[in-house]
C-alpha cells in the first residue's frame, strides 16, 4: 500500500500540472488504476498518503480550484468504481475500513518515547528497540517501531533526536526558503518521505527517490538539464560558426 500510495500521489501531481495537459486522461486513468488496486489491498496508508497530498495541494491553489470543477464530470466513474470493489469483495472492504485503531503503532510509539526517557543521553543502542520493549515490559512481544522518528530517539537517545530530528527540521526550513513551484514540489515529497518514516519506517525501498525528489525536485532537475544542454550547444555554435 506505501507504494501505491506513494504511485497514486506523483500520478495525482501530474494529472492536476498545467504541464502536463496532453497526458491527463492518461494520468486519470492511471490514478484510477492504482488507486483502485490501493484500495483492494486492504490497508489504510497509501489511502492517507494520497488523502494528505490532495488536501495540501488544494490549500497550496485554492485560489485557482475553479478550473478544477470539470473534474467533477468523473464522479460517476468514481461512484462505478466503489461499487466495483464493495461487490467483488462482498462487503469486507467496507468492514475493513471501518475499523478503529492504529494496529499497535500507538503502543509503540508511547513505548519508544519511555525508552528514550529510561535511556535519555544514548539510548538503548542501534536495533534493540524489539528487545527493549520486551525486557522493560512494555510490549508483549518483540516488534519494529514502525516509527523512524521514534526508534532514532529510544535507540541514540539525545544524539538521536539532535542527528535524525535536526536534519528533518534543518530541510524543512530550507525548503521553506526556496521559490514556487520548487517550494510547494519539495514539500509535497518531503511530507510524503515523512509519512512513511511515521507508518512504515525504513521498510519501503523507494524512499531513496523520494529524499532525492525532496532535495531536488522535479522543477529544479529539469532546469538544471536545460542550463547543461544549453551548455553543451553553445560550444557546438562556435565551432561551427569557426
Amino acid at each position: 500500500s506505501g507504494y501505491l500510495g506513494v504511485a497514486s500521489s506523483i500520478i495525482f501531481m501530474g494529472l492536476m500540472s498545467d504541464q502536463e495537459k496532453r497526458n491527463r486522461l492518461l494520468n486519470f486513468l492511471l490514478f484510477v488504476t492504482v488507486t483502485i488496486i490501493m484500495v483492494l489491498t486492504f490497508s489504510r496508508g497509501g489511502l492517507y498518503f494520497i488523502a494528505i497530498v490532495a488536501a495540501m495541494y488544494m490549500l497550496f491553489n485554492r485560489k485557482s480550484l475553479g478550473n478544477y470543477f470539470k473534474y467533477l464530470l468523473f464522479i460517476p466513474v468514481v461512484i462505478f468504481a466503489f461499487n466495483f470493489i464493495v461487490s467483488e469483495t462482498g462487503g469486507a472492504i467496507l468492514k475493513r475500513y471501518d475499523q478503529k485503531g492504529s494496529s499497535n503503532r500507538d503502543v509503540l510509539v508511547e513505548a519508544g518515547f519511555k525508552l528514550f526517557l529510561e535511556n535519555p543521553l544514548l539510548g538503548v543502542g542501534t536495533s534493540n528497540f524489539g528487545s527493549a520493549i520486551v525486557e522493560y515490559k512494555l510490549f508483549s512481544q518483540e516488534s519494529t517501531a514502525h516509527n523512524e522518528f521514534i526508534r532514532a530517539i529510544a535507540e541514540h537517545g539525545i544524539f538521536g533526536f539532535i542527528t535524525y530530528w535536526g536534519f528533518f527540521m534543518v530541510m524543512f526550513f530550507t525548503i521553506l526558503a526556496r521559490k514556487e513551484p520548487n517550494r510547494q514540489y519539495s514539500l509535497y515529497f518531503y511530507t510524503l518521505f515523512c509519512l512513511i518514516l511515521v507508518h512504515n519506517g525504513l521498510k519501503i525501498s523507494v524512499q531513496p527517490l523520494l529524499l532525492v525528489l525532496m532535495v531536488g525536485n522535479p522543477n529544479t532537475l529539469l532546469s538544471s538539464r536545460k542550463k547543461i544542454s544549453h551548455a553543451i550547444r553553445r560550444p557546438q555554435s562556435f565551432q561551427q560558426s569557426a
